[in-house]
């Protein structure tokens, strides 16, 4: 056991080296790299203090426009709270992600949409309503697309993963004829194939982007999401020399990697939570803390800063108070206040970035 614990120390190690050399070659190239630092905008509205603690450290939002919020009763559209955060990210210069419009995962899906499960044709016609009515609504304000998440990992409506596959195909191939000058990209999670263990799989993760890639589906890149500390649908923890080889290996794609993460700060119940995740409490070197988060995304986001091949990083969601996928991954305490994670982004802003 004391040798597998010298060798993870000195992968990490090794590791730390190779980032802090890539990032000096980069900065040599660039003042402020290129790289796009965002977060999610959630599901609901920011306050006042919210929206200045986002604009302090973000340069870029993802808003969400999933379609179990917009279209809850079948044919009764919302659009409401996508319209403010849009017109809030632009008038603050943000970049700007939209999406994912369709969600795979347990619960991602509008509950209406479950009677027609066993009809696939009549649900692809559904779906691609929608992913059509949405494109079209924010066509010019959007132009990069999430079109898809989890569809290699599934859940919902008891699909086949041949069908999950196919029907992401066809809506990138909608949304691609609404808007011919966007960009646009699938989420995959859990992108070491954790859930394959399972046994209800057949393709990897890299080998259910690469169907879409053979199918020549165009796509403008993957966001890979990366949740650390979850269960049973997160990633456990790897060591940095695994994660770094984890990017390189899908790099091997020729297509830009987004990566959006998730690290819990705490192991008590999270009444905001909106999905089954708990939080694995012996998931990383040190205990789940909030001085654990901020080193965890300071040592990972710096790293991910050092590939060339990763043009954007995310983190999950703003604050605890909203509703969110992964539980105790915000910035902001349940109360508004700060976690020391966010004064992490912030000492990376001030470092990468220096004068935005």
């Amino acid at each position: 056991q004391q040798s597998l614990v010298f060798a993870c120390r000195s992968a990490d190690m090794l590791t730390r080296a190779y980032t802090q050399q890539r990032l000096a070659l980069r900065h040599r190239q660039y003042t402020q790299l290129p790289t796009v630092l965002g977060c999610s905008l959630g599901d609901s509205l920011f306050n006042a203090v919210q929206q200045q603690q986002f604009l302090q450290v973000f340069s870029g939002a993802a808003v969400p426009l999933q379609w179990r919020f917009i279209e809850g009763q079948e044919g009764n559209y919302n659009w409401e709270t996508s319209d403010l955060q849009i017109e809030w990210a632009l008038a603050n210069n943000l970049l700007i992600r939209g999406g994912p419009l369709l969600d795979f995962s347990v619960g991602g899906l509008p509950a209406w949409l479950a009677q027609w499960e066993h009809d696939f044709w009549n649900l692809q016609s559904f779906v691609c309503d929608f992913v059509e009515t949405v494109v079209s609504r924010y066509h010019g304000r959007v132009r990069i697309w999430e079109v898809a998440a989890r569809g290699n990992s599934g859940g919902e409506l008891a699909m086949a993963e041949e069908n999950r596959l196919t029907l992401v195909a066809k809506v990138l191939e909608v949304a691609r004829r609404v808007d011919e000058d966007g960009q646009f990209l699938i989420r995959i999670d859990q992108p070491w194939g954790d859930y394959q263990a399972r046994g209800q799989h057949k393709l990897s993760p890299l080998h259910f982007a690469d169907a879409l890639v053979r199918a020549g589906i165009a796509l403008s890149a993957i966001n890979l999401e990366i949740g650390v500390g979850y269960t049973p649908s997160g990633s456990p923890s790897r060591d940095l020399l695994d994660f770094s080889r984890m990017i390189d290996f899908w790099s091997v794609l020729g297509i830009p990697l987004q990566v959006t993460l998730a690290f819990p700060s705490a192991t008590a119940p999270d009444p905001s939570v909106t999905t089954d995740l708990d939080v694995d409490p012996g998931s990383w070197r040190l205990p789940v803390s909030e001085p654990a988060q901020a080193a965890w995304l300071e040592e990972h986001i710096s790293l991910l800063l050092a590939k060339a091949g990763v043009v954007a990083v995310f983190w999950n969601h703003l604050a605890d108070c909203q509703p969110h996928r992964f539980p105790h991954a915000g910035l902001l305490r349940p109360d508004g206040s700060r976690k020391p994670a966010i004064d992490s982004l912030q000492k990376l802003k001030h470092v990468h970035w220096p004068g935005s």
